[in-house]
């Protein structure tokens, strides 16, 4: 079985305070079968999204990040990734995946 869900998010910036909105979610339930259109993998399509909607050197936002698959995504583009997530495990299992692709932090104790 494989459920499809089409979420529709808006952002805004007015006088730098950024608005996002959810809205019109709808899920459908369909008998899995292969699709030429389907990404191979699940990385295959934040790498779709970020390559066609975030400029090089831009950043990406997940406010639900979950396991940071987006995040590998995006750093594996070039671009910067925030990820947000209200589940402590979640939170560790990213950091544990994004940790090997991450710069080595400062040693001058600057950050």
């Amino acid at each position: 079985m494989v459920w499809r869900c089409r979420i529709h998010v808006s952002a805004q910036c007015w006088a730098g305070r950024w608005s996002l909105t959810l809205s019109g979610t709808h899920c459908t339930r369909s008998q899995a079968k292969p699709d030429a259109e389907s990404p191979d993998s699940p990385i295959d399509l934040p790498l779709r999204a970020i390559a066609a909607g975030c400029p090089p050197g831009g950043t990406v936002l997940d406010p639900f990040s979950g396991a940071a698959t987006t995040g590998l995504a995006a750093l594996q583009l070039g671009r910067s990734y925030v990820g947000i997530d209200i589940s402590a495990a979640f939170h560790d299992e990213a950091l544990a995946r994004l940790g090997p692709h991450l710069p080595e932090p400062n040693r001058d104790g600057g950050g």
